[in-house]
C-alpha cells in the first residue's frame, strides 16, 4: 500500500466524512457519500479493526495494514474531534506525571493528572464509537453492492417442489408416519411416474431418479 494511495484516500474520506459526522439525520448521513466514497478507495469495514492487539497480536478480524488503519484513525479523528479532544486523545500522559513529579502510586490521587487521565480515557472512548459506526456505514455499502440473486420463476419453484417430493416417495424415512408410509408403499411407483410426468410437462430434463 503506497503512500500515495493512502493520501488520496485520506483526501477523499475528509468531506464525506466530516458531513456524516454534522449529519442530523438519517437522510443526511447517507447523502454525505461516505460508504460510497470509502467503498471507491477499497476501504472495507473489516479495516477499520485495529491490526495489531496488544503486544505484536494480530487481530484476525482486521484486513488493514498498520498503515492503512492509522490512517483512518487519523482522518476520523480530525473530521469527527473537537481541536480539545484531539488535543486529549494525543496527551502524553507519562510525559506530564513526570513533569508533575508524581509516582506511578500517586497519580491515582493527583487531581491534576486524574483530570487529563479523563479527558484522554473519553477521546479514546469516542474514537472507539466512532470507528465502530464508521464500519457500519461500510458494511451497508458493502450490501447494497452485492449482486442480489435472482428470484426464481414459478415454474422452476414447482420443479423444484416436485423433485423434493419425489425424493421423499423414494425415501421411506424421510416419511415420518408409520401407517402413512405403508398406505403408500403399494402405489409408490405410480405415485413417481405420475411426478415423472408432471415434471417433464413443466419444462424438466431427464428422470428424476438419476437427480440429486
Amino acid at each position: 500500500m503506497t503512500n500515495n494511495y493512502l493520501a488520496s484516500a485520506r483526501d477523499a474520506l475528509a468531506t464525506p466524512l466530516t458531513d456524516w459526522n454534522k449529519a442530523k439525520n438519517n437522510a443526511d448521513r447517507k447523502a454525505s457519500g461516505l460508504g460510497a466514497i470509502a467503498t471507491e478507495h477499497e476501504i472495507k469495514s473489516t479495516d477499520t479493526f485495529a491490526p495489531i492487539l496488544g503486544k505484536d497480536k494480530v487481530n484476525p478480524k482486521s484486513t488493514a495494514s498498520v498503515e492503512l488503519f492509522a490512517m483512518l484513525k487519523e482522518v476520523v479523528l480530525e473530521t469527527c474531534f473537537t481541536k480539545p479532544e484531539q488535543v486529549a486523545y494525543s496527551f502524553d500522559l507519562d510525559a506530564y506525571r513526570k513533569k508533575l513529579g508524581i509516582t506511578l502510586k500517586e497519580k491515582s490521587f493527583n487531581v491534576a493528572y486524574q483530570k487529563k487521565a479523563q479527558g484522554k480515557s473519553q477521546a479514546i472512548q469516542k474514537l472507539g464509537s466512532k470507528m465502530r459506526d464508521f464500519r457500519d456505514v461500510l458494511k451497508t455499502a458493502e450490501n447494497v453492492d452485492k449482486p442480489k440473486a435472482e428470484p426464481k420463476l414459478p415454474i422452476v419453484s414447482a420443479r423444484d417442489n416436485i423433485k423434493r417430493v419425489y425424493n421423499i416417495l423414494n425415501d421411506e424415512t424421510k416419511l415420518s408416519d408409520g401407517a402413512y408410509r405403508s398406505s403408500v408403499k403399494v402405489d409408490r411407483d405410480d405415485m413417481r411416474k405420475a411426478i415423472q410426468v408432471i415434471y417433464t410437462q413443466l419444462g424438466g430434463h431427464g428422470l428424476l431418479e438419476t437427480q440429486d
